[in-house]
């Protein structure tokens, strides 16, 4: 018999990690990833977010951050 709470308890599991994953540090794992790390900056964003790049500055690094929880 499986109820509500199983469901609960298995997907808080999931959801209460404190792990977080950076784009540079798993990109860097990969050899074949290596082009898109120096794209990865302030200055490729800079056609579409012309304010973005004037409030940090140009060329400087990027990383998406992705936490589970």
């Amino acid at each position: 018999m499986i109820d509500d709470n199983l469901f609960n308890s298995l997907t808080s599991v999931f959801t209460s990690v404190e792990k977080s994953f950076k784009a540079r540090e798993l990109m860097k794992l990969n050899p074949n990833l290596s082009p898109f790390l120096s794209m990865m900056s302030t200055s490729t964003l800079a056609p579409v977010l012309p304010d973005f790049v004037d409030d940090y500055g140009e060329n400087k690094r990027l990383d998406v951050k992705v936490s589970l929880s």
